[in-house]
């Protein structure tokens, strides 16, 4: 008995970038695995979809295998020996300025790609181009480095260095005192930084609860 496969339940934007796919000015085989995909996606059996296409039922199964694994990328995977980058490098370059303006959203800049240059790649197309430049999703470092006094700020690194050692002498009894913020919305920001650098953030502001803690 022959297996049934369908394709996971599609998206209105994967199914507004299949369609484009298939009507658009793309290779005949990619027309085809995008029909493949829409009409599986439309409740047709694989040997249903092989008999409106024209390909073997292997062939229509290995394409409904492609777009579960990969998405986008399954249906655009090109013949020959390695594969080839979806975008040139001057696209690359024009995709890795928009990351810049925008660190927090790779999903932003498939749009971008799509409305600027023409071309459907998906999420994971941009991921790994992040990667292979060198970026990492990491969390991000809340600063108040933009709103501080430079000035005040060295003077007060000087206080607490002189404060050290005076303890360190036995002078004084230093204790150190900080204060702790909570709040029912988490903040915990990630973004594509480079490899070994950290992207600083504005620290939150809003309504929440403060406790203070010290210790030696």
């Amino acid at each position: 008995m022959k297996s049934i496969k369908f394709v996971p339940e599609l998206t209105e934007q994967q199914m507004v970038n299949l369609k484009a796919l298939e009507n658009g000015d793309w290779p005949g085989r990619v027309r085809k695995r995008a029909e493949a995909i829409l009409l599986s996606g439309r409740g047709y059996t694989i040997d249903e979809i092989g008999a409106i296409t024209g390909f073997h039922r292997n062939t229509v199964s290995r394409w409904l295998d492609q777009w579960s694994e990969r998405g986008i990328d399954g249906i655009l995977e090109r013949e020959g020996r390695g594969r080839k980058h979806s975008l040139s490098e001057d696209e690359e370059k024009q995709v890795m300025e928009w990351i810049e303006e925008n660190p927090r959203s790779a999903n932003q800049a498939v749009g971008r790609i799509e409305a600027s240059l023409g071309k459907i790649v998906s999420p994971d197309t941009v991921r790994r181009l992040l990667k292979r430049k060198g970026k990492v999703w990491k969390r991000m470092r809340a600063s108040l480095a933009d709103r501080r006094d430079e000035e005040e700020f060295r003077q007060c690194q000087q206080e607490l260095a002189e404060h050290i050692e005076a303890a360190a002498a036995g002078e004084i009894d230093l204790r150190y005192l900080d204060e702790s913020g909570f709040g029912r919305t988490p903040y915990i920001p990630y973004a594509w930084q480079d490899r070994g650098a950290a992207c600083p953030c504005p620290a939150a502001t809003g309504r929440g609860s403060t406790c203070w803690g010290c210790t030696r």
